[in-house]
């Protein structure tokens, strides 16, 4: 174990990326795992469990690898920390949903607002529980992985374009297991592979992609943003969760 760990240590992005990537992969190739529909919403099993299992675990390993004890406790730490200026957490909230709203309201007029056919409180409870379940299971490791390890991994060693370069790069590899996982393998699925990977980094990089393929503003914005603003994973998830509000309240 000592050995393993003093391999990790010396090529820490490389161990975490081969940790993340492994647990993508793996998670896509079992079909009870891909089909099953135990979550809500349509949630994929397959990108909780290769979140988990795959950066949210290889951010701590490579974290003791390097740091021990101590650093893996900040990073537990950090990845907790609620105790921030409440601006910023009322900046993290709304500026996506509010600037989405505005922009939907430009472009659809008055039928943006139209009444949901079960109701207002229905529709908005329906809108929070998949937030806080794409917040907890998805977004959150996603986090601890790109941001809470590698980002800051990082940050002092290149100007903040060249990470979000770096770090945009490395998320959109990670995000290729998920290309198979909902479109299977095959000799098409194979070949679209680097432009569902190029279309990942330009999304990272400037826009965070929703499945349906809407895009709302993210990216470098939200590597300023992190860079920017205290340590607390939290506020810095809550911000690049809200941009899936409105995916999800056209949705509902």
């Amino acid at each position: 174990m000592a050995a393993l760990l003093r391999i990790i240590a010396r090529h820490p992005v490389v161990s975490f990326m081969v940790l993340g990537l492994g647990a993508g992969f793996l998670t896509v190739a079992i079909p009870p795992i891909v089909h099953t529909k135990i979550l809500p919403s349509g949630l994929p099993m397959h990108g909780f469990l290769g979140g988990v299992l795959g950066v949210g675990f290889a951010a701590f390993l490579v974290t003791a690898a390097l740091a021990g004890r101590d650093g893996v406790v900040d990073l537990a730490h950090r990845s907790l920390r609620w105790r921030v200026p409440v601006r910023w957490y009322w900046v993290a909230l709304f500026t996506v949903p509010v600037a989405a709203t505005l922009i939907s309201f430009a472009i659809y007029g008055s039928q943006a607002l139209a009444s949901p056919a079960e109701g207002w409180p229905r529709a908005l409870a329906e809108v929070v529980a998949v937030l806080l379940l794409q917040l907890v299971l998805f977004q959150l490791p996603e986090e601890i992985g790109f941001t809470g390890f590698l980002q800051h991994h990082w940050q002092d060693r290149y100007h903040p374009m060249k990470l979000t370069l770096y770090v945009a790069l490395l998320w959109a590899l990670w995000h290729v297991p998920d290309h198979f996982g909902e479109e299977g393998w095959g000799v098409q699925q194979l070949i679209a592979a680097p432009v569902v990977f190029a279309i990942e980094f330009v999304s990272l990089f400037f826009a965070e992609p929703c499945s349906c393929g809407c895009t709302t503003a993210r990216g470098a914005a939200c590597c300023w943003w992190r860079s920017s603003t205290p340590a607390s994973m939290p506020q810095s998830i809550s911000f690049p969760t809200t941009s899936y509000l409105p995916l999800t309240w056209r949705d509902s």
